[in-house]
């Protein structure tokens, strides 16, 4: 068995997760799957949800309501207040229970943690108020999708492994988990990595439950800003550049048979730069190089310098093509989440 799942047994019904079943537990957590027999103390001392629900007076309690006062009576199992979680499944809470008992089960600077693991945290961290692992999980996922240009380039292999699969795989469960727990500062760079997945693999992120409609709707129209953006610029280059050229006639390239034209015999792979958000496909020198062969290496290096002027242009539009605010303004706020006082 290994350390992030346990046995599914054939009897139907909620049966106790042995992991967390512990003897001298004074509440039992019922979920579709499983039941956890824990300790109130240890939830309330680190969710603000859990002490609340289990501050709530129970008749019968010892520590409750005395004789003639009113209160809730509760479900009970094996002698112990039964608290039901409808809406939680037992493998996903599992995660979370274990991340509060267990030091060894989760830590934020392993890459090899399972992504069911990661997303699941992330957002009953969230939904239960466990601030601790959610500032944990947030960092985790902030280290694997940087914000500037050039770090992300550079780790953005989409067959790399990240959470125990290809880092392609993880976008669209990482982005509908940040969604889901409405975490503003991983939002932007979550939905530019799934940006690059064409229409019907965003469609079935929808149809499959993965990401909301909301975050869709919003993923749709940030994809199709950044396409626009990069068309526009990879459309306009030649004449852009030829534009710059006229204005520095004074520093003309003497170079014989340095141009932007084009050779006849070229084969331009116009169409491999167009309808595309993924800026690492588009960068500076693979652009000029690809477009204009007969350039010298002074005025290539020039040219590529615009090039990657406007890439960067497209990067720091990215947030707002999301609805959201500039990339300093989203890193500032990362900042203070992570930095705040638990």
């Amino acid at each position: 068995m290994n350390d992030h799942a346990q046995g599914i047994d054939a009897t139907p019904g909620p049966k106790p997760f042995e992991a967390l079943w512990f003897s001298d537990g004074n509440v039992i957590l019922a979920t579709d799957t499983y039941l956890f027999k824990v300790h109130k103390s240890m939830l309330s001392s680190q969710s603000s949800v859990f002490r609340d629900m289990f501050d709530l007076p129970l008749v019968g309690d010892s520590q409750g309501p005395s004789e003639g006062d009113r209160g809730i009576v509760p479900e009970t199992y094996d002698g112990l207040p039964l608290v039901k979680l409808a809406d939680e499944k037992g493998e996903e809470l599992a995660y979370l229970l274990r991340a509060v008992y267990e030091r060894q089960f989760y830590h934020r600077d392993d890459a090899r943690t399972p992504l069911k693991v990661v997303t699941s945290l992330l957002v009953l961290s969230t939904k239960y108020d466990f601030e601790h692992i959610r500032k944990d999980v947030i960092f985790q996922i902030s280290k694997h999708y940087p914000m500037t240009l050039d770090e992300y380039c550079a780790i953005d292999d989409d067959k790399s492994q990240l959470f125990g699969m290809d880092r392609k795989d993880c976008h669209f469960p990482l982005l509908g988990a940040a969604f889901t727990a409405q975490v503003e500062p991983l939002l932007p760079i979550l939905y530019y990595a799934a940006s690059h997945f064409y229409a019907g693999d965003i469609f079935q992120a929808f149809t499959s439950g993965t990401i909301a409609m909301e975050c869709c709707k919003t993923l749709f129209n940030g994809r199709e800003s950044l396409q626009s953006s990069t068309n526009l610029s990879v459309a306009s280059m030649r004449e852009s550049l030829a534009q710059i050229r006229s204005l520095n006639k004074d520093k003309a390239c003497q170079t014989q048979g340095c141009t932007l034209d084009v050779p006849d015999d070229h084969q331009t792979p116009f169409s491999s730069f167009l309808n595309t958000s993924d800026q690492k496909y588009v960068g500076g020198q693979q652009i000029i190089k690809s477009f204009f062969p007969q350039l010298c290496s002074n005025c290539f290096s020039e040219c590529a310098k615009y090039a990657e002027s406007e890439r960067s242009l497209t990067w720091a539009w990215i947030p707002m093509a999301f609805a959201h605010s500039k990339w300093e303004d989203i890193h500032k706020e990362l900042e203070e989440l992570l930095s705040e006082d638990v």
